[in-house]
Formats: C-alpha cells, sequence, structure tokens
C-alpha cells in the first residue's frame, strides 16, 4: 500500500446559510475509514485494517499500522479506535492492538477467542480510560489489563452481541444488543441489566452518573448508573424514515444528543428529558444529520457535529441549537463516512480515504 500523502484542499463552495468554513488541510488516511478521533495534537483514523495518525495542524502523516493479515483476529474493513495513557486501542474484527500513541509501534495484541465460524462485525469495539481497558467482540466483552493485554475477566451478554462499552467509575457498561448490562469494574459481576419491551437494537452513552441508552433511534432512555432505575424516558424525532442506524448517544455539559430515524439531531436536557431542539432543519433545507454525532466542549463553550452525504459539514451549539458553521465541499463530494473534533476544528474522513480538516472562517 503506498504511503499516505498530504493532498491539495478541495476549494470550497459556498456554505449553507450560517456561518462559513474553510479547509485547513487535506490528507489521504486509511481506505473506508470507518473511526476517527483526535487528542488535538494527532488525528488517529482506521479503516480495513489500518490505522494512520496525522499531525493535527498539518496533516502529515506521523505512522501507520498496518494490521497482520489471517486468523479470525483480522478482519480487512471495519475498525474501532480509542485513546487513552498514551496508548492508541484499535478494534478490527476479533482482535484489539495496543499501539504507542507516538510511534505507532505494537505494544500487544489479543485475539478472541471465538472460532473462525465467527467473522461477523456485530459486537466489534473498544473502549479505554485510565488503568482500564475494554473490547468486545460477538457475544463477549473483555477486560484487558492496558499494559500487558492480559485478560483479566470475561463477560457474556444473553445470547446477543456486546457493543458500545462505556466507563462510569466503578461500573462498566455495556449494549447487549437490545438492552444494557451494568458490571462490576473491578470483577465483571452484573450489577444490574436493563431490558426494554420488544425487540430492540441499542446503543449506550454514559456522563454525570447517567446511562443513556438509544432503542431502535425511537427512544432514548435515561438510567441511573449505580441501580439501573429509569429516570426518563422520552421519543426521538418521528419515527417516519428508515435513515439512521442506533449509534451512541453523545453528551456534553447538560444535554444528551441522539441521532434519529429522521436524519436530525435531538438534545435533551439531561435532567428530565426535555427536548431541546432538533437539527439541521431539513424542510427548509437546512441539510441531515447521516453521520453519527460528535460533541465537544472547550472554554468556548460546547458544539455537536455531524456530516451528511453530500460532503457537508455542520457545527452546532450545544447549549441552544445555534448553527454556528456550515461547510460544503466543492464538486466531486464524498460523502462523510465519521467525523471528530478538537479546538473548533472539526476533523471528517471520506469514503474515499481523505481525511479533511475544517475550521471556521
Amino acid at each position: 500500500m503506498p504511503d499516505v500523502q498530504s493532498l491539495p484542499a478541495p476549494a470550497p463552495t459556498r456554505a449553507p446559510a450560517g456561518g462559513s468554513a474553510t479547509v485547513a488541510w487535506t490528507a489521504g488516511g486509511p481506505p473506508t475509514p470507518s473511526a476517527m478521533l483526535t487528542d488535538g495534537r494527532t488525528v488517529f483514523a482506521g479503516g480495513r485494517g489500518r490505522v494512520v495518525a496525522l499531525d493535527a495542524a498539518s496533516g502529515q502523516q506521523r505512522w501507520a499500522y498496518e494490521a497482520p493479515p489471517g486468523g479470525v483476529g483480522f478482519d480487512p474493513s471495519r475498525v474501532r479506535l480509542a485513546i487513552a495513557d498514551g496508548t492508541v486501542y484499535a478494534a478490527t474484527n476479533g482482535a484489539a492492538i495496543a499501539l504507542d500513541a507516538v510511534t505507532g509501534q505494537e505494544r500487544w495484541r489479543l485475539v478472541s477467542d471465538l472460532t473462525e465460524g465467527y467473522t461477523s462485525l456485530a459486537g466489534l469495539d473498544v473502549m479505554a480510560g485510565p488503568g482500564v481497558a475494554y473490547f468486545s467482540h460477538g457475544p463477549t466483552l473483555f477486560s484487558v489489563d492496558p499494559a500487558t493485554g492480559d485478560t483479566r475477566w470475561k463477560h457474556d451478554v444473553d445470547g446477543n452481541f456486546a457493543v458500545s462499552p462505556e466507563i462510569d467509575g466503578d461500573h462498566v457498561l455495556i449494549s447487549n444488543g437490545s438492552g444494557v448490562d451494568a458490571l462490576r469494574a473491578a470483577t465483571g459481576d452484573l450489577v444490574w441489566r436493563h431490558e426494554p419491551d420488544g425487540v430492540n437494537a441499542t446503543e449506550v452513552g454514559v456522563a454525570h452518573g447517567i446511562a443513556f441508552l438509544t432503542v431502535n433511534v425511537g427512544e432514548v432512555v435515561a438510567l441511573d448508573t449505580p441501580t439501573g432505575t429509569v429516570l426518563w424516558r422520552a421519543p426521538v424525532g418521528n419515527g417516519e424514515l428508515s435513515g439512521a442506524e442506533p449509534d451512541r448517544p453523545v453528551v456534553v455539559d447538560d444535554a444528551v444528543i441522539v441521532r434519529g430515524r429522521d436524519e436530525q439531531l435531538h438534545a435533551f436536557e439531561i435532567t428530565d428529558g426535555t427536548l431541546r431542539w432538533s437539527l439541521p432543519d431539513r424542510t427548509n433545507g437546512g441539510g441531515t444529520a447521516e453521520v453519527p454525532p460528535f460533541a465537544f466542549r472547550d472554554s468556548t463553550g460546547g458544539l455537536v457535529y455531524t456530516g451528511d452525504d453530500q460532503g457537508r459539514v455542520y457545527a452546532f451549539e450545544v447549549a441552544t441549537g445555534t448553527r454556528q458553521w456550515a461547510y460544503a465541499p466543492a464538486d466531486g463530494f464524498n460523502p462523510v463516512e465519521v467525523i471528530t473534533a478538537a479546538d473548533r476544528v472539526a476533523f471528517t474522513a471520506t469514503f474515499d480515504g481523505r481525511i479533511t480538516a475544517v475550521r471556521p472562517e
């Protein structure tokens, strides 16, 4: 595979109504990117078994890592990423790989013990924090020693797929595909389980001692993390369209943001589930949210970012829903696949493997 090189930035066209934005740089990244994170200094992008680290200021490649081929542990498509304590954790179908964030050198590799027939990407995920790392594949959540890759404990969900692990103090929460399991971080013992009625597809996000569960993209449920008590539930959008798949709700300050079937972002008050705003306003040509949202707070306040299949990128103020800026690319756009941000700069990855830094003008 050729080296990743910086590419000329495409000239922006007239942005949609609201503040405008411009491209700071565009660089080549992994093919068909499926994950991207940044610590403000480096942008890490993953796709098709490849992880690339780019300088956040210039787009220059710092390193690239290629997962070894062969075996159930290495699927040549989707990648999931997490960052903690100077380590980048990459999950590729059935394998968790720890990489030095500065050099890209592999520190250790953990391959799931599922059989060769278990090559589905369902349940593939990774999450990390200070002194802890969690990896899920199929129905199993692994608690991993971040220094060695040794398995501390394993938890199997009840006949489903384990997805979107989240950390909340001494609890670890994992979607079991149709609900959520809360576990003790030290032992993996089940503390409580919440199962919504019916057949569901669920994702979970955690903040402020509350677990937020998206149910079939039609409802968000807030659960008390220590006890599993339902604090509130609220419908998400009108449910008339079938666009979005469930993805993790994101929390900034006092709002939880969920992408609905109507391809809008919906912001709810975390205290009682009151709807704060729904955006973009597709009825007035405001675009759609076809990318899982990414929210970030800096010294000037919280922003939430999303994008669409026209390559457009939007930034909304979390507090008010005001659109701070929007960016529309020149002809020859590619759909935005994933987005992350830091210091009011959004980083997008498109299907063709381009990574673009977009900043407000």
